[in-house]
This record gives structure tokens, C-alpha cells and sequence, in this order.
């Protein structure tokens, strides 16, 4: 009859994913919307791979840049609004 309790290293096989595995969960990672089990496995990925701790870095720096660009308003020049308005008022 077959042990039903894996070992502890059959457990950390189990757990381990690919980096194509990690890739596909690292931006949900960063957004801190993954299930437990998936954060623990794509964490535990991470800390061994250097090239997934890059990424999920520059992940990191995209999102920052981004709320940087979105958080910026784009404000006409004056005679710009005023050529614009001009336009409304002669229609």
C-alpha cells in the first residue's frame, strides 16, 4: 500500500512552478491579487529566480510611471482655449 503522506520534498516539487508559470501570475502578484497558494508558490519562485525578481521589478517601476503619467493633467496653452471657444461661439 502506497504512503498517502508525501514527503517534504514531494511537497516542495509540487509547489514549484516554471517561470512561464510565474510569468502569467507576477503582475497579479504585484497587485497583491492572487489566491494564497499561488502568492506562496510565486513567491517561493522569486526568491530562487533572478530573472522573475527582475520582472516582477520592472513591473513595479511600469506601474509607478504609469500612475505618474495618469495622475498628470495635460492643460492647454490660453490661446489655445481661447481659438477653441472662438470657434464654439462662431457656430
Amino acid at each position: 500500500m502506497a504512503n498517502d503522506n508525501p514527503s517534504p520534498d514531494n511537497i516542495r516539487a509540487m509547489l514549484r512552478i516554471t517561470c512561464a508559470d510565474a510569468g502569467v501570475l507576477l503582475s497579479d502578484y504585484h497587485d497583491g491579487t492572487l489566491p494564497a497558494d499561488d502568492r506562496e508558490r510565486v513567491a517561493s519562485h522569486i526568491g530562487g529566480c533572478v530573472a522573475c525578481g527582475v520582472i516582477l521589478e520592472q513591473i513595479h517601476t511600469t506601474t509607478l510611471a504609469l500612475r505618474a503619467v495618469g495622475s498628470a493633467r495635460a492643460v492647454p496653452e490660453q490661446d489655445t482655449i481661447d481659438r477653441i471657444l472662438a470657434r464654439i461661439h462662431r457656430a
